[in-house]
């Protein structure tokens, strides 16, 4: 089937063939943004630019720790201040002193216009984009996908399948170290 949509101030409408089982993203969508990710371990420092909202900050979160799963340590997580945004020439001066080597963003709306032209770029976001999306940027979005998922649910569909879980030996090993420990404590405590 096929969605009519309105996107920006200009009117611009835009045919879309909506794939019947599409949601919260499209599936090329989110096999572009896996890629991505698994890109980033070997291009180097990443920053990761979430919302200060609850939503962005858990989807940053969790953008942040599947980096770690995947094995790469050298991330930057800078969430926007108040009155910031990443489309602004000050908040790039910011991000540029980070020196990082591809850029996340979060649950900061999408608009055209680069933010910064020289990285690899992945928009992760749920709102009604301005305009079309930046260029060059591999864009997942939840907008157009009804219901409309947030942007913390959108990384963890994301995320979810390049997560590695420990096996159940592991696991329990855990467990059993963390019920030793508890129980040391306890009788610690009860001895003074």
């Amino acid at each position: 089937w096929y969605q009519r949509r309105e996107w920006g101030k200009h009117s611009n409408l835009f045919l879309t063939k909506m794939e019947t089982n599409s949601w919260p993203a499209s599936s090329a969508a989110l096999r572009d943004a896996r890629q991505f990710l698994k890109d980033c371990v070997t291009r180097g420092r990443v920053l990761i630019v979430p919302d200060k909202d609850a939503d962005g900050l858990c989807s940053g979160a969790i953008i942040f720790r599947t980096l770690q799963s995947l094995g790469h340590s050298d991330i930057v997580v800078r969430p926007v201040g108040k009155g910031e945004h990443v489309h602004q020439d000050s908040f790039r001066q910011i991000m540029r002193a980070a020196a990082p080597a591809s850029l996340i963003v979060t649950d900061l709306g999408s608009r055209e216009g680069c933010i910064l032209p020289e990285l690899p770029t992945l928009i992760v976001d749920h709102h009604k984009p301005v305009n079309g999306f930046p260029d060059g940027a591999t864009v997942l979005s939840a907008f157009g996908h009804t219901p409309i998922a947030p942007a913390s649910l959108l990384a963890y569909v994301l995320c979810s399948p390049l997560i590695q879980v420990p096996s159940s030996s592991s696991s329990s090993s855990l467990s059993s170290s963390s019920s030793a420990s508890s129980s040391s404590s306890s009788s610690s405590s009860s001895s003074s």
